[in-house]
């Protein structure tokens, strides 16, 4: 994990059988009084052509589980102190 001098955060599989490139990028900027402006970027690469055409037809619910999971967490982290 790389830490950009902006505060982002940058994970980055280097030895992956599964993916030639997968590379996590998160920004996280305060837009207010308990308010978190979240940047989730995520680019990858199949090592295989059937993995590739396979993902394809899930990405946007892969995405919408990894942010639910995002916002539980900070839901439990941090609602629960109020």
């Amino acid at each position: 994990i790389q830490i950009d001098k902006h505060g982002g955060k940058q994970a980055v599989a280097s030895d992956s059988r599964l993916f030639k490139t997968l590379v996590n990028t998160w920004k996280l900027q305060a837009i207010g009084e308990n308010k978190t402006l979240v940047d989730f970027k995520v680019e990858f690469e199949f090592r295989s052509l059937l993995h590739e055409q396979v993902a394809g037809m899930f990405v946007q619910e892969l995405s919408m589980a990894i942010m639910k999971s995002f916002e539980d967490q900070a839901n439990e982290r941090y609602n629960s102190k109020k």
